[in-house]
């Protein structure tokens, strides 16, 4: 364990966590659980960590969603209403069509914004 004790809590989406442990590694060598996580996080962050902060902001100004799915939304990146659906009916029930197409488009227009890739070694 890295940590004696959690000093803080909160959602995090996949290219916060790519930039994170890149902002942390520099040109040091990963452990094998930091390499393995930015594996996974190089495989399914979907956009870059700049146009995730822009985006999160985007999403939260909407007014109706939370950290976490604001955050689901940056990983998911859904592309119709059953998605959308899928990440806040839990909480809100069944969301207006107007308040979904608003966050498909926001999706839309970060969804071209790619990560920027980190070679990891292989130990």
């Amino acid at each position: 364990m890295i940590g004696k004790k959690i000093l803080d809590k909160k959602y995090v989406s996949l290219p916060a966590v790519m930039k994170m442990l890149n902002e942390r590694l520099g040109e040091n060598e990963p452990s094998y659980e930091q390499e393995a996580t930015l594996k996974y996080v190089d495989k399914f962050a979907k956009i870059s960590s700049e146009a995730a902060e822009k985006m999160a902001k985007e999403l939260i100004d909407l007014g109706f969603l939370d950290d976490k799915e604001v955050v689901k939304v940056i990983d998911i990146m859904p592309q119709d209403y059953d998605d959308i659906n899928a990440i806040v009916q839990r909480r809100t029930g069944v969301l207006e069509t107007s308040d979904a197409q608003k966050i498909i488009d926001i999706v839309k227009k970060y969804e071209k914004e790619k990560p920027k890739k980190k070679e990891t070694k292989s130990k």
